[in-house]
C-alpha cells in the first residue's frame, strides 16, 4: 500500500479541523446569541464570551483529534495555542467590528464572518505554529555525522 500523498492527508487534517470548528461554533455562537439576545449584552461582549468557552475545548481537540499529537504536550504548546488564538481572535474582531461599524453589517451575519476570518487565520497559525511536527534526527542523521564503516 502506497502512503498517502501530502495533499490527501492535509485535506483529512483540514477536514477534522473543521469538525472541530463546528462543534466550537455551536457552542461559542450559541453563546453569543444567548448574551446578545436573552441578556441583551453588546455584540463586542458577547463575542468575548463565546470565544472564551470554546477555547480550552478547541486546544485539547485539535491537539489529539485534528493535528494528531501523541507525543507528552511541550510546556509551549498551550502558549503557543494561546498566542495563535490571541493573534486570531484580534484579527476576527476587527473584521467584525469593521463589518458592523463600517459596513453596516447585521449583527449576527457579522459575527458568522468574523468566525469565518478567525477559523483560516487559526487553522494556519495552529498547523505551522503550535503543533507543527518537529522533525528529530538520530545522530547518525545529522550532518557531518557519518555512521561506522565496516
Amino acid at each position: 500500500m502506497n502512503p498517502p500523498k501530502p495533499a490527501a492527508s492535509t485535506l483529512a487534517e483540514m477536514a477534522r479541523y473543521g469538525l472541530v470548528g463546528l462543534a466550537n461554533t455551536v457552542v461559542g455562537l450559541s453563546a453569543i446569541y444567548a448574551a446578545m439576545h436573552v441578556l441583551h449584552w453588546h455584540y463586542a461582549a458577547a463575542n468575548v464570551l463565546g470565544y472564551g468557552l470554546g477555547l480550552a475545548v478547541s486546544f485539547l481537540l485539535n491537539r489529539r483529534f485534528t493535528f494528531r499529537s501523541s507525543r507528552a504536550a511541550a510546556p509551549r504548546e498551550p502558549l503557543l495555542f494561546l498566542l495563535v488564538f490571541g493573534a486570531s481572535y484580534a484579527i476576527q474582531m476587527g473584521a467584525l467590528v469593521l463589518c458592523v461599524e463600517l459596513l453596516h453589517v447585521n449583527r449576527c451575519a457579522a459575527q458568522a464572518l468574523a468566525m469565518a476570518v478567525y477559523t483560516a487565520v487559526g487553522y494556519a497559525g495552529n498547523k505551522f505554529i503550535t503543533f507543527r511536527v518537529r522533525k528529530t534526527s538520530s545522530p547518525v542523521e545529522r550532518p557531518g555525522n557519518r555512521p561506522a564503516s565496516c
